[in-house]
C-alpha cells in the first residue's frame, strides 16, 4: 500500500461566454437555457460546467440580454459549436453569440 498517492491532474478548463439576445428573467433563463445546456455539456464534454449566469438590466429598458459563463473541457472549439447549435434549437434570438476566451465572437 502506497503512503502517497498521485493526485489526478484536473482537466484543462477553457472559459467561454455565451450571450443570448433575450429579455428573460433569471428563472426563465435557467429553465430555457441553463438546464438543457447542463445536460448537453455532460453528454458532449464531461466535466464541463456552467459557472455563472446573469441578466443585464438597464434602469430605462429593464432586462436587455442574458449571459452564461462556461468552463469547457476537451476540445473547446468543437464544444462551443455544439452549444451554438443547441442555442438555436432552444430558441435563442438572432444576435446571440458565444466566445472562447478572447477569441472572436461566434454568432448564433
Amino acid at each position: 500500500m502506497a503512503l502517497f498517492r498521485r493526485r489526478a491532474t484536473p482537466p484543462q478548463m477553457t472559459r467561454a461566454d455565451v450571450r443570448m439576445n433575450a429579455r428573460l428573467q433569471p428563472k426563465h433563463r435557467i429553465e430555457i437555457y441553463e438546464r438543457p445546456l447542463e445536460v448537453l455539456l455532460a453528454d458532449v464534454a464531461p466535466g464541463s460546467e456552467i459557472t455563472g449566469g446573469g441578466s443585464m438590466i438597464s434602469p430605462d429598458e429593464g432586462i436587455i440580454h442574458c449571459d452564461l459563463e462556461l468552463s469547457l473541457t476537451g476540445d473547446p472549439a468543437s464544444t462551443i459549436e455544439t452549444v451554438i447549435e443547441a442555442l438555436g434549437a432552444y430558441g435563442a434570438p438572432i444576435g446571440s453569440w458565444a466566445q472562447i476566451g478572447q477569441e472572436p465572437k461566434i454568432p448564433h
